[in-house]
């Protein structure tokens, strides 16, 4: 039921911002089986999505180190320049999912913002450089 009402949640907080994508976004299978425990609670699901968020993170530096080692120099810049701004543009969309949705849930529903918009990143990324 929390999961239920979480997901929902979400869906009328965040995505309405969030970029389209074409596939469900890579996530673990730690994190599949921690979320979806029915005897979680808040605190646990919040440490599931926390410990996938560093698998994400870890994912995204290293899909991002090899398109940079793909591309010349001027593409590099570029490259640089668009992900500096995707950070800020993560930040701030997941600060404003935090407090457009107060009370209980809100920490979590951002922990999910970052969660989502950090692995929907290391999936572009790591597509970046395929022809």
């Amino acid at each position: 039921m929390m999961r239920a009402l979480l997901a929902a949640a979400l869906v009328l907080a965040g995505t309405a911002s969030a970029p389209a994508q074409a596939a469900e976004p890579q996530r673990s299978a730690q994190f599949e089986r921690c979320y979806n425990n029915p005897d979680s609670t808040t605190l646990s699901l919040r440490a599931c999505i926390g410990a996938e968020y560093k698998r994400q993170d870890a994912r995204l530096n290293g899909a991002y180190a090899e398109a940079m080692r793909s591309l010349n120099p001027a593409a590099q810049a570029r490259l640089r320049t668009a992900q500096r701004a995707w950070i800020t543009y993560r930040d701030a969309d997941c600060q404003a999912v935090l407090a457009a949705n107060g009370g209980t849930m809100a920490p979590m529903l951002a922990d999910l913002c970052y969660l989502d918009r950090t692995t929907q990143r290391a999936d572009e990324l790591e597509d970046f450089s395929k022809p």
